[in-house]
């Protein structure tokens, strides 16, 4: 189990890529699928995932940029404030999914 650990940990910024790759692809995908015409009621709840599939995706990615810069000493280190920005972010990508499961409800 250590050797996995030890793996995940010395691969963290690729698999943070493509996490935010596979949420922002998945979310681009639903948004262009969520335009067509249904009588089905998850077509209104499909913009909302579809927003949360970019936004979540984003928020990795710039979480691994954060990785990135901390690795790179040449760099000034991100404001206190960004980190409230993140959070906030983060915030709003959940706020997509739970509309998205309450629109179904």
């Amino acid at each position: 189990m250590t050797e996995l650990t030890a793996f995940l940990q010395a691969n963290i910024i690729p698999i943070f890529f493509l996490y935010g790759l596979a949420h922002f692809v998945t979310g681009l995908a639903v948004a262009l699928e969520s335009g067509r015409a249904t009588q089905l009621r998850l077509s209104r709840a499909l913009p909302f995932l579809a927003a949360f599939g970019i936004t979540h995706g984003i928020n990795e990615w710039v979480e691994m940029f954060s990785m990135i810069s901390e690795k790179i000493p040449t760099l000034l280190q991100e404001p206190r404030w960004a980190e409230m920005i993140k959070l906030g972010w983060k915030a709003l990508s959940f706020y997509f999914l739970f509309e998205f499961g309450t629109r179904l409800l």
